[in-house]
């Protein structure tokens, strides 16, 4: 851009010029921007009675009646998922019990028979057995209390 005097190189932001101080003029500085009229637009007036009002009112009221029962019925699935998982859980974990139950019941009654000499799953004296059916069926109790049988 140059200065209309002197002929001065100027830059876009410069107001005088640097060499003769003549106010810049730029070309934008000329132009006029005039408005432009837009149509005007009449929209229908709709009246609102009361009926449409109660209607409007009323479909409100529905949809959040609609949304809360669906929520409520997803959490009843929720809580219907959690149970079954639990159940899931819990006869894993009492089958893993009365596994171990059963491997000590075998162990002591193996390491009994082998005590006097005898092969496993030999057969004991009364006291003895009855001993070992006794704690067996203790820890398969503490298996079913600690994993109870859950119904979803």
């Amino acid at each position: 851009m140059k200065c209309n005097k002197c002929n001065g190189q100027l830059s876009l932001f410069d107001k005088y010029c640097t060499n003769c101080g003549e106010k810049v003029t730029k070309f934008w500085d000329n132009i006029k921007i005039k408005p432009i009229k837009m149509p005007k637009i009449k929209l229908p007036r709709i009246k609102i009675t009361k009926e449409i009002s109660l209607i409007i009112i009323a479909l409100i009221f529905a949809g959040a009646y609609i949304t809360v029962e669906n929520q409520k019925l997803d959490y009843k699935e929720k809580i219907r998922q959690e149970k079954i998982r639990e159940a899931e859980e819990n006869e894993t974990l009492r089958n893993v019990c009365l596994d171990s139950a059963s491997d000590d019941y075998d162990r002591w009654w193996n390491s009994s028979c082998k005590a006097r000499g005898l092969k496993k799953d030999c057969s004991l004296p009364s006291h003895q057995a009855d001993s070992y059916n006794k704690a067996y069926k203790n820890l398969k109790d503490e298996c079913f209390k600690k994993y109870p049988v859950i119904n979803p």
